[in-house]
């Protein structure tokens, strides 16, 4: 499409704004282990942690014996392009309980060994380590079993905090599927934390949702309500995305029917949120869409499209629209060590005049060694107007529905917009479905700020200041503006 080729022509311009490093905090799933040309280099443009299955099946087909040559590739290449290794230590293994998850005193033991075979050739890399991905879920065999999923934990944390090989590797768990969010006395995360959370040095879990990212907050408190019984340990948000599958996607699910600018929009605040929270690692699934059919959910949750393309080792995956925003959000958000993010509470909108609005985030960047090194400000809001359906309003366009040349008629054939006179942007475009909202900021940085949007670009207006009353205003939707401070006013 013609404005996703001016979108990647504006990157390498806008992207010299800020002058921190970019985020260590987020990361993207992968699924290979021996990249295409090309690949990782792209990832590292947005993301700094990759998280990958190892397959002990795979590792160990003799018995006691351990092939770590594809495991080697992975992290050396990864590490190459300064990108952390998050590893799942997973699945099961067919020289030992029948190939199910290990349920057996000789198959929790073997696991075991493993695990710590992994740890200790890889130790001292910073990598992330992960005991399973999803066993409350279809990943633990035959069913999910609480007290059989904590044994193993239990087992593999004692070990590694015995060995001094791997006493100072970060371990974490229990990876689990979005049905965590039970808060019922006695439940598999209740099981889970009372027995194992002592040797995580992080929980993660996977909050999967057809809501708006801004939703899991609630699920987060309930999490860190049920963990505080049993210690305090950081959270990690290591699988969450929105699939971009046609409607209706095969097999229904709640994460499809998401757009492409859709999906970019929530990739954003989904990372934003979870920093914002105190999320250690956010972890966006997926990578690259596993496939070319728009209908099957599994396929479409990628930041880029499915094919490799050999002629272009810069980007050797047609972004999707979700990979440019996280590109830009790597170099606008500092979620570092020494860096803090909070939220200004005083927001006022055209929506709640003259109350604050709940719905409007503004999130302001502070170095925590120098409070006067400030990051560009972050706004967006959960509570615009939706815009009437039918609207063909160019004030709010942004995503692309046709290519370069398309006609008005073919255009409109597809339920999109077409403008005419031709102005700027893409000039076929889905209906908006969003109006601005004003926001009036109380407490922002004095001074001016020039504007970017999603995907980098400026904005028009391209600069905000504060008023002589202290107050900013801007207008905001829900795709998040950055704010770039210029001077002090």
């Amino acid at each position: 499409m013609e404005s996703m080729r001016t979108i990647l022509a504006l990157l390498c311009c806008c992207l010299i704004v800020v002058d921190a490093e970019s985020s260590k905090k987020w990361g993207v799933n992968i699924h290979y282990r021996v990249e295409q040309a090309g690949e990782t280099a792209m990832l590292a443009k947005g993301f700094s942690i990759a998280r990958m299955d190892t397959n002990w099946g795979a590792i160990e087909s003799v018995k006691g014996e351990y092939n770590f040559t594809d495991m080697e590739i992975l992290i050396t290449t990864l590490l190459a392009h300064d990108v952390t290794p998050y590893l799942i230590l997973d699945y099961g293994n067919p020289l030992y309980d029948n190939g199910l998850s290990p349920y057996s005193e000789e198959g929790r033991s073997a696991f075991t060994n493993f695990s710590i075979a992994m740890m200790t050739r890889f130790s001292g890399k910073d990598i992330i380590w992960e005991i399973w991905n999803e066993p409350n879920g279809g990943f633990w065999k035959p069913v999910a079993n609480a007290t059989a999923y904590a044994a193993l934990a239990v087992a593999v944390g004692k070990a590694k905090q015995s060995n001094p090989n791997t006493k100072n590797e970060f371990l974490v768990g229990p990876a689990a599927d979005p049905g965590w969010m039970d808060d019922t006395p006695g439940h598999w995360m209740d099981v889970v934390l009372s027995q194992a959370l002592q040797y995580f040095d992080a929980v993660s879990v996977h909050p999967y949702r057809s809501k708006p990212p801004e939703t899991v907050v609630q699920d987060y408190d309930n999490l860190t309500k049920l963990m505080k019984k049993y210690g305090d340990k950081p959270l990690i948000s290591g699988e969450w995305g929105y699939s971009t599958c046609v409607t209706p996607c095969e097999p229904p699910n709640f994460t499809g029917n998401t757009s492409d600018y859709q999906q970019a929009k929530y990739l954003v605040r989904q990372a934003l949120i979870n920093w914002l929270y105190g999320v250690k690692y956010t972890i966006w699934y997926d990578w690259r869409n596993g496939g070319t059919n728009t209908s099957m959910r599994e396929e479409m949750f990628g930041t880029v499209q499915s094919t490799y393309r050999a002629d272009n080792t810069s980007y050797p995956y047609e972004p999707k629209q979700s990979y440019l925003a996280a590109v830009v959000l790597h170099q606008f958000a500092f979620a570092d060590e020494g860096w803090e993010v909070s939220r200004i509470q005083q927001v006022v909108s055209n929506n709640t005049s003259p109350n604050t609005d709940p719905g409007a985030y503004v999130l302001t960047q502070k170095n925590s060694a120098n409070p006067s090194d400030i990051g560009p400000m972050i706004a967006w809001t959960t509570t615009s107007s939706p815009i009437p359906n039918g609207s063909c309003d160019a004030s709010y366009k942004h995503e692309d529905c046709g290519f370069y040349g398309i006609s008005q008629k073919d255009c409109e054939s597809k339920g999109c917009c077409y403008e005419t006179p031709y102005k700027s942007g893409p000039q076929c475009y889905y209906k908006p479905t969003m109006f601005a909202s004003t926001l009036e900021i109380s407490g922002a940085p004095q001074g001016c700020y020039n504007l970017y949007d999603l995907f980098g670009n400026i904005k028009s207006p391209n600069k905000v200041c504060t008023a002589s009353t202290g107050v900013l205003t801007i207008e905001v939707t829900d795709e998040p503006t950055y704010l770039k401070k210029t001077t002090n006013f």
